[in-house]
């Protein structure tokens, strides 16, 4: 959705995120997999922010029904580069789901 225009459509990676947000609001999980992605390399947003990109994992994790997902979203958080303070300052925050958002 990032990188692809659909149907004649162009390329607009803000509307793109936009859409996502929507989609992660309407309790489409899977799209916080995509949004992790734009705001850890600020696509489509304007700068990068791990910390958001961080909280999109932990709720990918919760509450994907794709094994995979789940477990790529697991791995990405592992690696990323935040204290562990922060980390858990983000995961209770990301319990209340919403919170990215």
């Amino acid at each position: 959705m990032l990188y692809l225009g659909s149907g004649g459509l162009e390329q607009n990676r803000r509307q793109a995120v936009e859409w996502l947000r929507k989609a992660a609001e309407g309790n489409f999980p899977d799209a916080y997999l995509t949004l992790s992605h734009a705001y850890a390399t600020a696509s489509g947003v304007d700068a990068a922010d791990v910390r958001r990109a961080y909280c999109f994992l932990v709720l990918l994790e919760r509450m994907s029904s794709v094994r995979e997902y789940r477990m790529l979203a697991q791995q990405q958080r592992a690696a990323m580069l935040i204290g562990a303070a922060e980390r858990k300052s983000i995961e209770e925050s990301a319990k209340r789901g919403s919170d990215c958002l």
